[in-house]
């Protein structure tokens, strides 16, 4: 019983790493001069959570959480985007909103908590960002340029209830999250209606997580701020005309606990 509360503590502080990543596209302005871009999103993101070992304080007295790996955390983000371009030709604006949800994966987590937590629900997430275009060649082929973009989700888990020696288990959590990504590089335009870009990117996660469930007849209830230091990684990918003012990007990013792939439609109007 005290391992299960733990293992559940722990689990539950330490997610965070490597979490949720969010599309990115072109590193560089994508509208031109007061155009209005309307898009569709999705991304599908897995990751492993490295957890070290922890000490806390419970309703059983202080507990040791020793490290362990949970493998397969998988997650799926839609978004709307919303871009518009005010009234410069070297950067835009843009606003993302959608839903996501986590879930680990029950088959390779048979002996730790993520096998025994409950699937996260589809919650709401807000974001937004900007990018500009800091450089481009005489023929206007190749662009460098820089994106900043965050997004805020909380998701929900749902209580799952199982039996340790005897005791029914009941656990379920809430956690909030902002996160904070930067992105630069280049796009070339390899033919009139295909480009490619990619280029290194920083992560950085701010938060807190909320615990409640019981234990037999012990309540357990419990926060914690969440935070992670900046995360290095790389992404790449292309983008094609599909129609004279509608365009498909796919794209795959990398870290090193976490690999996503997603892609957009977006339309100018």
């Amino acid at each position: 019983m005290k391992k299960t509360i733990i293992t559940s503590i722990g689990f539950l502080l330490l997610i965070t790493n490597a979490f949720a990543l969010d599309p990115l596209g072109p590193p560089v302005t994508t509208s031109n001069k007061n155009q209005f871009i309307a898009g569709l999103e999705y991304l599908y993101n897995e990751m492993d959570l490295h957890t070290d070992s922890l000490t806390v304080a419970t309703p059983l007295g202080t507990l040791q959480f020793p490290s362990a790996k949970i493998e397969t955390i998988k997650m799926n983000k839609f978004n709307v985007n919303i871009l518009s371009l005010l009234g410069r030709n070297n950067y835009d604006l843009f606003l993302r909103l959608g839903i996501t949800d986590a879930s680990p994966d029950k088959g390779k987590n048979r002996e730790n908590l993520g096998g025994s937590i409950g699937d996260g629900d589809y919650s709401p997430n807000i974001g937004g960002g900007f990018r500009t275009t800091l450089y481009q060649s005489n023929d206007g082929k190749t662009k460098w340029g820089l994106l900043a973009q965050l997004s805020y989700v909380s998701l929900d888990f749902d209580e799952k209830t199982y039996s340790v020696n005897g005791s029914d288990v009941s656990l379920s959590a809430t956690m909030n999250m902002l996160e904070i990504q930067l992105a630069a590089g280049p796009t070339y335009q390899v033919t009139d209606k295909i480009s490619i870009y990619g280029g290194p990117f920083l992560h950085f996660v701010k938060g807190d997580v909320e615990l409640r469930g019981k234990v037999g007849e012990i309540s357990v209830q419990g926060s914690s701020d969440l935070e992670q230091g900046s995360e290095l990684g790389g992404f790449i990918g292309l983008s094609t005309d599909l129609a004279k003012n509608t365009k498909f990007n796919i794209e795959f990013q990398l870290t090193d606990d976490a690999q996503a792939v997603g892609f957009r439609f977006i339309h100018r109007f």
